[in-house]
């Protein structure tokens, strides 16, 4: 099943695998499943595109969501079928995605 995810990431989803810090991940996969955890309040393994914005501002940057291009880049590959909704299986495989936008915004 992650494969579906993982084998069809590209450009800089695809790229965020090579920059991975393992020896840190598992406290960065904690935090963000932390945070989705508290925004899925009815245990649906869903959350809306406003909560993942809501999320991503708060541990990315702000000026994620004001940055449109970069905006959109993220949630194309994110919401790939454009729902209005995130599952979780496709939020933990995008958390490098997340990750190496907040290395890229500090």
């Amino acid at each position: 099943m992650w494969c579906i995810y993982l084998c069809a990431f590209s450009g800089r989803a695809a790229e965020a695998f090579d920059m991975l810090d393992f020896a840190v991940l598992s406290q960065h996969l904690l935090k963000y499943i932390g945070l989705f955890d508290g925004m899925d309040k009815g245990n649906t393994g869903k959350i809306s595109l406003d909560s993942l914005q809501q999320i991503l501002s708060d541990t990315v940057s702000p000026s994620l969501v004001s940055d449109s291009a970069l905006w959109d880049e993220a949630l194309d590959s994110i919401s790939a079928d454009y729902s209005s909704e995130v599952s979780k299986v496709v939020f933990i495989a995008h958390i490098p995605l997340f990750l190496s936008l907040e290395a890229a915004f500090k």
